[in-house]
């Protein structure tokens, strides 16, 4: 990247998204950040994207100490649970970032609820539209086109499965036209 005086800087971008607590979370943030470092001796930054239910966890920095040394280890942390809060924003935003959070958001909370995940489902599309995305943008999982060869619908169809027993085929077909390596 481009400092705004001119230099070039790398940066090396470690992204973590954890989908469950786990007790060691912080540690292997230290782990894959040092060997991302090691490989290309250039700054790494972590970046932790907490995707579980829970809405207390959130890890704590990795530490470790012996004989006068010691090392610690801090990373930002994103917690989707927290945009719940913030709905409304996030049915504002254009960045199309928040149309996965809000579809991850829907999908926990319609786990069991077919009905409603429909509802959402067709919302969240209808959203896309409104945002001022194409058709091609929207449902052509073929199209590499779209902001760099991301395809929202399919991350939509992967994100929030509808049950084949709630929606006939045909119809499903027509809202989630993803490959047949999709499950529903």
């Amino acid at each position: 990247m481009w400092q705004k005086n001119g230099d070039e800087t790398w940066l090396l971008a470690h992204t973590e998204i954890q989908g469950k607590y786990e007790p060691g979370f912080s540690e292997r943030m230290f782990v894959y950040n040092y060997r991302i470092f090691d490989r290309h001796r250039k700054p790494v930054v972590s970046l932790a994207v907490l995707a579980d239910e829970g809405p207390a966890w959130k890890p704590k920095p990795f530490s470790y100490g012996l004989w006068g040394f010691s090392i610690t280890m801090e990373f930002p942390v994103v917690k989707l649970n927290d945009y719940r809060k913030q709905w409304d924003e996030l049915e504002k935003s254009r960045n199309p970032f928040a149309v996965a959070v809000m579809a991850h958001l829907k999908t926990q909370e319609t786990r069991h609820d077919h009905g409603n995940r429909r509802k959402w489902k067709l919302r969240l599309i209808r959203n896309l539209y409104e945002r001022g995305y194409d058709r091609q943008d929207v449902i052509n999982p073929d199209y590499n086109g779209f902001r760099g060869g991301h395809n929202i619908l399919k991350l939509l169809c992967r994100k929030m499965p509808f049950s084949p027993h709630v929606i006939p085929g045909k119809i499903l077909k027509s809202l989630c036209p993803c490959n047949g390596s999709d499950s529903f």
